[in-house]
């Protein structure tokens, strides 16, 4: 006899198995569909990288390629520009992410296709907009690639410096990223002074944050790309996108490895 007096069906236990198989597949089911509506809500497709098990994914890594014209993938948009190339590399890491930004662009061959890439866009038209980025999109990781069209456009590479501190200034306000600063890759044969000058000085605001106790590293790409990893003379093509994609992973992999 059950307790309250009714007695107990034959058979009753086996059918109940069934029904609360069928029971947890669906509050399986309801958890899958939280977190993808939940990463949805956030801007970004719900794909991570090879780390995909339940566990691994319940919170990866949040990464917001943030410039102008090759954060887009100018001159490879086959493969999103670096894009691409980065996400193959970070899902054979087994590094589990997801890419973040108001932007998505890119082929379908490229499974998650945010980012905060603006084309022709300088600091000073950044500057504005950059904190409203931060607070929605929440990224543990920016891949910065600024700078390229203040210089190439006449702006002195003194006064481009200042830029990207204040907008350095800007995210440390609003967000806890670890910020990855590369220099400018492109050439600019008009400007190779005002290039070279720039990167001096941006890598000595970069370490000022960093002493500072902010998240900011300086990554030095002005030898990485050579003629022939140029699309256009500016922007790279699809070589030239795979090695600032390999440039990235491996300041994401130490990065991972850090707080890890």
């Amino acid at each position: 006899m059950r307790r309250g007096g009714h007695p107990r069906e034959p058979g009753a236990g086996r059918r109940a198995l069934p029904v609360l198989a069928a029971v947890l597949a669906g509050a399986v089911g309801l958890a899958v569909m939280f977190d993808v509506a939940t990463h949805e809500a956030a801007g970004s497709d719900a794909v991570v990288g090879a780390a995909t098990t339940a566990g691994v994914a319940a919170h990866p890594l949040r990464i917001m390629p943030l410039g102008n014209s090759s954060t887009v993938g100018v001159g490879s948009l086959g493969t999103a520009g670096f894009r691409g190339p980065l996400e193959s590399l970070l899902a054979r890491d087994g590094i589990a992410f997801v890419m973040v930004g108001s932007q998505q662009t890119g082929p379908p061959s490229v499974p998650d296709r945010h980012h905060e890439g603006h084309p022709g866009w300088t600091l000073v038209q950044m500057q504005p907009l950059v904190a409203g980025w931060m607070r929605a999109q929440r990224p543990d990781v920016v891949l910065l690639q600024v700078a390229t069209n203040d210089l190439n456009s006449g702006v002195s590479a003194q006064v481009t410096a200042a830029r990207l501190d204040k907008l350095l200034d800007t995210i440390h306000g609003v967000s806890h990223a670890a910020v990855f600063v590369a220099g400018v890759w492109a050439p600019l044969r008009d400007h190779p002074q005002a290039r070279a000058e720039y990167e001096r000085l941006a890598a000595a605001v970069v370490a000022r944050h960093a002493r500072r106790g902010e998240p900011m590293t300086f990554v030095d790409t002005s030898t990485l790309l050579g003629p022939g990893d140029l699309s256009d003379g500016l922007h790279p093509n699809r070589n030239g996108y795979r090695k600032i994609a390999a440039v990235w992973d491996r300041e994401i992999r130490s990065f991972v490895a850090r707080r890890h």
